[in-house]
């Protein structure tokens, strides 16, 4: 297991989740399958989130291009182990950058950067591109940043899996009745 596996495998076994590494193949598979206690089980991928360097400028095209790559390579991974989406999939990204935190991914999801009402970059084709159709593969986005603070982003995609991973890390979710 990668040092990287072993920050997010810790994580999750963290909320008393039993942690499988997945077996490295021809095919490049999630790299977890994740069950808990009640035998519920998913899916997970790690992707690290690196900065330009702690001396160098950030910049979102660069930042935004490489969420979207992680995200289409952890979904064609995904659809090697579940192809029919029986189980959900979740996506662990790790910052290495002490500047990519829930922000930058609310931003990412949104499609744009706005302070104060107004929007001060455009992020759609980002948002809209490429990573449109890979989306709703991934039914949880989870960040590590690197304090190790969790940001969770659900997608939504089915509804069914939404109460149980919520569960799962310890959150309430409201339905409208």
């Amino acid at each position: 297991m990668s040092p990287r596996e072993a920050r997010a495998a810790t994580f999750l076994s963290g909320f008393g989740l039993k942690v499988e590494k997945v077996a490295e193949g021809a095919t490049k598979t999630a790299d977890f399958r994740v069950t808990a206690s009640d035998q519920f089980d998913f899916h997970g991928e790690v992707k690290a989130i690196e900065g330009p360097g702690q001396d160098k400028p950030m910049t979102w095209d660069s930042i935004c291009n490489r969420i979207g790559s992680d995200i289409r390579k952890a979904v064609a991974q995904f659809d090697a182990v579940n192809p029919s989406h029986s189980a959900p999939n979740v996506l662990i990204f790790l910052a290495e950058d002490m500047r990519i935190h829930w922000r930058l991914m609310k931003d990412f999801f949104e499609g744009k950067i706005e302070i104060e009402g107004q929007t001060i970059a455009d992020l759609t084709r980002h948002r809209f591109g490429r990573v449109r159709q890979a989306l709703p593969v991934v039914d949880l986005f989870i960040l590590l940043d690197t304090g190790d603070n969790l940001t969770l982003f659900f997608t939504g995609s089915d509804p069914t899996f939404l109460p149980k991973l919520a569960t799962l890390f310890n959150l309430r979710v409201e339905t409208e009745a």
